[in-house]
């Protein structure tokens, strides 16, 4: 605050830094993606292809898929250096 008030501020902001981390995937989405490849290729045989997975089968997929792009992600160095700033507040200079 005082360095605010030195350079003739009426407020400033604080926040917590937090790192981003990695985006997810989306087990279902990948797999409705298969199954539209699959349909291109094969037409109607295809039509059902991984359109019925339980939802245990997609969450075990997901965490399988997470954790692979996790390993591959910190091996090649593509996990994000950022941060973003969180639970902000404006402080007034009294």
């Amino acid at each position: 605050m005082i360095e605010a008030r030195k350079e003739g501020k009426s407020s400033f902001f604080v926040g917590r830094v937090v790192d981003v981390g990695l985006p997810t995937i989306d087990a279902r989405l990948v797999l409705d993606q298969l199954g539209e490849q699959m349909y291109g290729e094969f037409d109607s045989l295809a039509e059902e292809y991984l359109c019925n997975v339980p939802d245990e089968q997609v969450k075990e997929l997901e965490k399988w898929l997470n954790a692979a792009f996790k390993m591959w992600a910190e091996k090649y160095g593509h996990v994000p250096d950022w941060q973003e700033i969180a639970d902000q507040e404006r402080i007034e200079v009294e």
